[in-house]
């Protein structure tokens, strides 16, 4: 069914022209959907039988599976991450890890305020020719704690094999788990209580001075010197 645009001919002759009603155009569309599909054709390439083609037509027929949802209700989180191109290319091991520093500080604050922990961490690295390269790795103890990100990502960063003129850094956690839900070793229970003291504690002075009130040293003269005029993607 064809639309009247303004500033055309049918626009102007618009009062003469017999135009369906709602009703009329979608009995039209059921009939074409199904003569369509008897023959072959629910993907046709013309109007909404484009990519979405197979969607409206279940649509228009009621077909839907999935449960009726409030436009109120918060969609699930995927994933949480943080990506940085800057303004400065960066160059080497110490530059790239001080940036990470920053990156995963930030990342790990949005998982714990959102109550979760990751099992899947992925790095993404892109240098001045825009060469964009990913690595993710799946961890047996989710976490969302700075120190394992910054870890891992780093790791993941060498693995993806660009570590001069490094324009983009990016560091998410995907695969959630609730905070508190996870299987901890017993090795690792010592060292998980002491840094969610810690993480805390930070979060309970940025919550109340700012996300800035506390930072890493190493990030901070990072950030001065090579982030001040770059974007930020959340």
């Amino acid at each position: 069914i064809l639309k009247i645009e303004e500033n055309t001919k049918f626009y102007k002759v618009r009062d003469t022209l017999n135009v369906p009603d709602e009703d009329a155009v979608c009995d039209q569309y059921l009939f074409m959907c199904e003569h369509l599909e008897s023959n072959g054709f629910c993907h046709y390439e013309i109007s909404n039988f484009g990519k979405n083609g197979m969607l409206l037509y279940n649509y228009a027929k009621g077909n839907d599976t999935d449960r009726v949802k409030s436009i109120y209700e918060a969609e699930e989180v995927k994933s949480i991450g943080n990506s940085y191109t800057f303004a400065h290319d960066l160059q080497g091991e110490e530059e790239i890890r001080h940036a990470l520093v920053w990156l995963c500080d930030v990342v790990s604050s949005r998982m714990r305020k959102a109550g979760v922990k990751c099992s899947v961490i992925s790095a993404t690295v892109r240098d001045s020719n825009f060469k964009t390269v990913s690595r993710q790795m799946t961890i047996s103890c989710p976490t969302n704690h700075g120190a394992d990100l910054l870890k891992i990502g780093m790791e993941l960063v060498k693995k993806c094999g660009i570590m001069h003129n490094v324009r983009l850094l990016g560091i998410s956690g995907s695969n959630f788990v609730q905070d508190g839900e996870e299987q901890v070793s017993l090795f690792e229970v010592g060292r998980d209580k002491k840094s969610d003291k810690l993480d805390k504690a930070i979060d309970s002075v940025r919550a109340r001075f700012g996300q800035k009130a506390i930072k890493f040293a190493s990030s901070e003269e990072h950030y001065t010197k090579y982030a001040e005029k770059g974007d930020e993607e959340r």
